[in-house]
């Protein structure tokens, strides 16, 4: 069975959306589950040798009295028949808690060991995927060139599998190398790899990333529109601006930058002080308008702004 896929440059349709969103959460919960089972048979096995080589009422009655008192009272009693005995009782539970520390530690190295081999083994695949994707995204910039020729020539990937689109950790690792190589081009490029984000189903995606409780995926969301011009979701970043995480906020703030026509009018709906990373990126957008854009610093410098240091200081290093 052929399991290649051939990726248009067309947007998903509804049904394909909602097929490859039942698959990627398909392929979640069946990664998770992998992971609890694992872990489920750790706790088992703990819970048998727990009961196999401890017994339990002893144990919480030894260690309500606390071993070190009865050692006490034994020393000073003069019955050397109940020494003997207490003793013995001592040794037993020693015994009993050091082979269930023994048989523990093997069961947990043994599942060190076994994730470290299934970590390695990801690693490798992960290597792997991301050589493949990088040779699709190069054949799809260069599908009118020598350069095509040269790697079907050499075998490398020209396409993509059910497993790269639908697997979420391969997809989440094909929109890291797509995302990767769009901002390594330009022109023609760019657009052709702009078209693949779509195709794929990336954009069907964003409505999801941004309201997610993740503050890592709503902040990945701001970045994906920006960078791949997806201007039906530009509303959307208007709400981050007031997110309950630093980073989202500021994400939200420096998008606003580079949309805006006017860099500087985000300044008016924001009431805080801005960090550095943001005063840096409204610089570089506003050194960048020509010089009949640039604004009306006059308009802006009002004494009781709490960004009128920094309006001031810009102003200086445009030299308007």
């Amino acid at each position: 069975m052929n399991d290649h896929h051939s990726v248009s440059d067309e947007p998903m349709s509804n049904k394909n959306h909602n097929n490859l969103i039942r698959r990627l959460k398909r392929s979640a919960v069946a990664r998770h589950t992998s992971d609890l089972v694992l872990s489920s048979v750790v706790a088992l096995l703990l819970c048998v040798l727990i009961n196999k080589f401890v017994d339990i009422d002893n144990l919480l009655e030894s260690l309500r009295h606390k071993p070190t008192a009865n050692l006490l009272s034994v020393l000073s009693d003069t019955n050397f028949s109940k020494i003997k005995f207490r003793f013995q009782e001592i040794d037993t539970t020693i015994i009993q808690l050091g082979g269930f520390l023994l048989s523990a530690l093997g069961i947990l190295m043994a599942y060190a060991l076994i994730h470290l081999r299934l970590t390695r083994s990801e690693e490798k695949r992960n290597k792997a995927k991301i050589s493949e994707f990088q040779q699709y995204f190069t054949s799809i910039i260069t599908s009118d060139s020598t350069t095509n020729k040269l790697i079907k020539s050499q075998h490398q990937r020209t396409y993509l599998t059910k497993s790269d689109i639908y697997d979420i950790n391969n997809r989440a690792i094909l929109l890291k190398e797509l995302r990767s190589m769009h901002s390594l081009v330009g022109g023609r490029d760019q657009r052709r790899l702009e078209d693949q984000y779509y195709a794929l189903g990336f954009v069907d995606e964003l409505e999801d990333k941004f309201q997610s409780p993740e503050w890592v995926e709503r902040a990945q969301a701001i970045n994906e529109v920006i960078q791949f011009k997806v201007t039906s979701y530009y509303k959307h970043i208007n709400k981050l601006l007031i997110d309950k995480n630093e980073t989202v906020r500021q994400n939200a703030v420096v998008a606003k930058i580079k949309l805006d026509d006017q860099p500087l009018d985000i300044l008016k709906t924001i009431d805080r002080p801005l960090s550095v990373w943001e005063k840096h990126q409204m610089f570089l957008a506003v050194k960048a308008l020509p010089s009949y854009k640039l604004p009306s610093f006059k308009e802006l410098l009002v004494e009781k702004s709490i960004h009128y240091g920094f309006i001031k200081d810009l102003e200086m290093q445009l030299n308007v």
